[in-house]
């Protein structure tokens, strides 16, 4: 299922029919001041704007409100981030992020590592709220110098995650990992029927070079950490981590691995070269090998090299990365050839 890009065309999705009044500036005013976390008393509150800023469709949609809170004295800006997701009341995700602000990722902590504050849930729209975190996301930030510095604490926040203690019932597994990979390899395959082969090849060595990973321990993992999943705070070092949905008990290699192959992918469709962003590469895995211990090297490799070929269907899903599949599937052989 592809993303769309904007202008988004979210009133039009039949799987997430409460998104029109999501939408509705009259209905969300008299929903948001029933939160009892928006509003302090006295306040009156007015939304100065509504905007769509990302929909998957069949799937979700994310929906910001800029809110105005006014009272005898003060006036106050609040930026809130709606999720509407199919088939999902939201209670659930709503809880998590309690569950995550309580412990331990809360933005009032002496920690470097936290997540956005909970708002609050509109039952009528299946959709959870929180406080939108100022800052820039870090994608935007990795072509500034400035950026090496907080890969540390990148490292840092994983291990964080992992350590947390916040067990779920949902897993994912190696053998999940790899018939995704296998499910991404046949779509590729049936547009591009020529690159089958390669595919094939391609996913015999990935179950090859990973088959001593299956009876690794199982502990929380983000499960979708990479750069676009971290805001830099403004005025400090601090970063907050978004976007729980695939939270779930899995190897913690699988977050490493997968933020180093999003930023080879993104090293190689901007700049043109899969090495630029090589040094902030070395400084999150031997950040994360000191907190964790040597034994995670071979893991992270491992899924690092499972993300960039997981990234080869991705590209297809994008007008913009539809000319770097090729490039990617070429790095991928060029790398899985070290194992042999």
């Amino acid at each position: 299922m592809n993303f769309n890009e904007p202008p988004f065309n979210v009133t039009s999705d039949r799987a997430l029919p409460t998104a029109v009044l999501a939408l509705d500036f009259s209905y969300m005013t008299d929903q948001l001041k029933n939160l009892s976390t928006v509003c302090q008393p006295h306040e009156s509150l007015k939304i100065k704007s509504i905007e769509v800023i990302r929909h998957k469709p069949g799937k979700r949609c994310l929906i910001e409100y800029v809110c105005e809170l006014k009272s005898t004295n003060t006036l106050r800006l609040l930026i809130l981030l709606g999720k509407i997701r199919t088939n999902h009341s939201g209670k659930k995700d709503y809880r998590f992020q309690k569950l995550l602000w309580k412990n331990g990722f809360s933005t009032q902590n002496f920690d470097s590592v936290s997540v956005a504050m909970p708002i609050g849930r509109i039952k009528e729209l299946n959709m959870w709220l929180q406080e939108k975190l100022a800052g820039e996301n870090l994608t935007d930030l990795l072509s500034m110098p400035g950026s090496l510095k907080l890969m540390p604490t990148i490292a840092h926040a994983a291990r964080k995650i992992h350590l947390s203690k916040i067990f779920v019932q949902r897993k994912h597994t190696l053998n999940d990992e790899l018939d995704i990979l296998e499910g991404c390899f046949q779509m590729v395959s049936a547009s591009h029927p020529s690159l089958e082969k390669k595919l094939h090849d391609l996913l015999i060595k990935a179950r090859f070079i990973s088959q001593d990973l299956h009876k690794r321990e199982l502990q929380p993992i983000h499960r979708d950490f990479y750069s676009d999943q971290i805001i830099v705070s403004p005025l400090s070092e601090k970063i907050h981590i978004v976007d729980f949905d695939l939270f779930c008990m899995g190897d913690p290699a699988v977050d490493i691995g997968n933020f180093l192959g999003h930023l080879t992918e993104y090293s190689l469709r901007e700049y043109g070269d899969a090495q630029v962003l090589n040094q902030h590469e070395e400084i999150i895995l031997e950040s994360f090998i000191d907190l964790a211990g040597n034994s995670e090297r071979n893991p992270v490799k491992v899924y690092t090299l499972l993300t960039l070929m997981r990234h080869i269907y991705l590209s297809t899903l994008f007008v913009k990365r539809k000319d770097f599949m090729i490039d990617i599937l070429n790095l991928c052989e060029q790398k899985i050839a070290d194992y042999y």
